[in-house]
């Protein structure tokens, strides 16, 4: 992932060593209430899938339009479709809709 700014590498650092059930319920307690949140998912999207990942779970709880719709376009296909499917039920207008592939027009 490269150099991670401090605040991206803090929730990392917190998240590495639990479970993932635990993880994504401290990740979801964190998009809540975390004042910096927009920025260090920012940060997480120019990282590798798992961040990225992580950037898109966060939008997904804060309902954060900007952050689903980034990840509509994100090079990894299952974050992609996790994105696709979130997109509607958020508000994110999808608007390369007829560009996208069949797969992907099934999942909006």
């Amino acid at each position: 992932m490269g150099a991670v700014p401090s605040a991206a590498r803090n929730l990392l650092t917190s998240l590495d060593p639990l479970p993932h059930r635990d993880r994504t319920r401290r990740l979801a307690e964190w998009a809540r209430t975390a004042p910096d949140r927009e920025q260090v998912c920012a940060d997480l999207r120019h990282g590798g899938p798992y961040e990225r990942r992580l950037a898109l779970i966060a939008a997904m709880v804060a309902r954060d339009t900007g952050g689903i719709a980034a990840a509509t376009r994100d090079p990894q296909p299952s974050i992609r479709a996790a994105a696709l499917g979130a997109a509607l039920p958020a508000g994110v207008p999808v608007v390369d809709l007829l560009d996208r592939s069949a797969a992907e027009r099934r999942r909006v």
